[in-house]
């Protein structure tokens, strides 16, 4: 903790390929239970970002986020970046090469789970279940830092 600050907010998703209709859902997994089981649950997340994204396999393109998704120092969330193709094109990610896919004084990364399917949430997929596991997030992440000011008396 060698930089005080209150909160976060990611303003930006930046994600690639053929894309199309794209939604955004996030939840606080402070527990760390993010099996495909637990994902499965739409009830215990939020919808952040609905929209359609034009291809773009080779560049990112953003996500905007309207209003920023505001994350609160020392806490555990997962974000769920769904695409409704019906193929394995839709978003692109990476295979799972460490514990950690991200990390600076603020932010850490760590891996999740692609989703085959295009129904969100949905357990079926191409190869049977949607859900992929050990997979990384490829792409960028805008975000501003609150910090944490005082005044000595």
């Amino acid at each position: 903790d060698s930089v005080p600050f209150c909160y976060f907010a990611i303003h930006k998703l930046w994600i690639r390929g053929l894309l199309g209709n794209i939604t955004v859902w996030y939840k606080d997994s402070q527990d760390g239970s993010d099996s495909a089981r637990l994902i499965q649950r739409e009830e215990e997340w939020e919808l952040i970002y609905e929209g359609h994204m034009e291809e773009s396999p080779f560049t990112l393109s953003s996500v905007d986020l309207n209003p920023p998704l505001v994350l609160k120092k020392g806490k555990r969330y997962s974000l769920y970046i769904h695409c409704a193709r019906n193929d394995d094109m839709g978003i692109v990610y990476n295979n799972q090469r460490n514990r950690v896919t991200y990390e600076d004084q603020f932010l850490i990364v760590h891996p999740g789970m692609a989703h085959i399917s295009p129904i969100p949430f949905d357990n079926h997929g191409w190869w049977g279940v949607a859900w992929r596991p050990h997979r990384e997030f490829v792409g960028r992440i805008s975000y501003s830092v609150k910090y944490l000011c005082w005044k000595p008396v």
